[in-house]
């Protein structure tokens, strides 16, 4: 999601993002699988659109930018789930 808030429009991040909530909290799916996000991801963006997204967050910088993330919110007393 780090790539596609600064790769695409906020409404597109934020549709996705609520898209992908659903998934997983609603609907129960499984995000950690590839296809499975993939799928989700596939709601609101293109095949090329996906694979482009999928790719940036195996990327080493992206997932540099992941942990930056997660340190910065466990440093400011988040918990719980991903």
């Amino acid at each position: 999601m780090v790539f596609v808030k600064e790769a695409y429009p906020r409404d597109k991040y934020e549709a996705s993002f609520q898209e992908l909530w659903k998934s997983m909290w609603q609907q129960g799916n499984d995000l950690s699988r590839p296809d499975v996000m993939a799928e989700t991801l596939s709601r609101h963006f293109g095949p090329e659109e996906v694979k482009r997204i999928i790719d940036a967050a195996n990327s080493p910088a992206y997932k540099l930018k992941l942990n930056e993330n997660t340190k910065r919110a466990l440093d400011k007393g988040a918990f719980g789930c991903p």
